[in-house]
């Protein structure tokens, strides 16, 4: 579904990504990891063309990004941002209807198909119930699940989410990150809990200063020799006798090359 090879970025003549590469396959859902300034951001706005890589490749469906229209572009991937203006005076009907507009030419109405595109959407997202009521009455979680749907109904091949679990209580932040991961839409997502990414995750992308650290499956990322420099303390991975996930617990700063 996208593939990036060797991808590099300068902006203000600063680097910012040195040579990424990694690939997302068909139902996956990837977390990218690191501390702030690793470059987590950057990197999905230019995976949706909103930055030129200065080299390397970025490949979705086999097609370079830079050869997709902006429509054709917002058909294809879905963006759910970390700061999402706000949203006054609409329906929370209204908000999902916003992802019909990559579909829709000017002043084109919408038909029964779209609203049981939308009503869909909101049901797998579990608000069906709230379809006539103002975002502004939502919750943090509601109005993330909100986004996603208006996502869901772009109908997208891949969906982009920065740091959607911020500033959302602990119960909405798995809520979330489950919703991501039934979808069954192959996602990546900007993520900062650690233990989070390791759960619903099935690969993960460590960053650090625009270097990439690891890719892979969490129990060959998330170890503590990879760990402990790229955060600066030292750490203690484990297998959470449960979960069957593995699960780490950061211990007082040691310091530490970075990668």
């Amino acid at each position: 579904m996208l593939n990036v090879s060797a991808v590099s970025l300068r902006l203000d003549n600063k680097p910012i990504l040195q040579n990424i590469s990694f690939s997302l396959q068909s139902g996956e859902f990837i977390g990218i990891i690191g501390p702030n300034g690793a470059g987590k951001s950057s990197l999905l706005r230019l995976l949706c063309n909103q930055y030129i890589a200065d080299s390397g490749a970025v490949l979705l469906k086999n097609v370079p990004v830079q050869q997709y229209s902006a429509a054709k572009l917002a058909r294809t991937v879905a963006v759910v941002s970390q700061n999402s203006p706000p949203l006054f005076s609409l329906t929370v009907h209204q908000v999902a209807a916003m992802g019909l507009l990559p579909r829709k030419s000017w002043f084109e109405l919408n038909n029964s198909e779209d609203d049981e595109c939308i009503n869909q959407a909101l049901q797998k997202v579990g608000l069906e119930h709230k379809t006539t009521q103002q975002v502004d009455t939502l919750s943090g979680g509601e109005l993330q699940r909100l986004y996603i749907a208006r996502a869901l109904v772009q109908q997208p091949a891949i969906l982009l989410l920065d740091e959607p679990t911020n500033h959302l209580d602990v119960k909405f932040q798995h809520q979330i990150l489950q919703l991501v991961r039934d979808l069954g839409i192959p996602a990546l997502a900007c993520l900062h809990d650690l233990n989070l990414a390791a759960m619903y995750c099935d690969k993960l992308l460590l960053l650090d200063q625009g270097v990439q650290c690891a890719f892979g499956p969490a129990d060959q990322v998330l170890t503590e020799a990879l760990l402990q420099p790229v955060f600066g303390m030292s750490c203690h991975t484990y297998l959470h006798p449960q979960l069957q996930k593995l699960q780490l617990t950061f211990l007082p700063d040691v310091g530490g090359n970075r990668c």
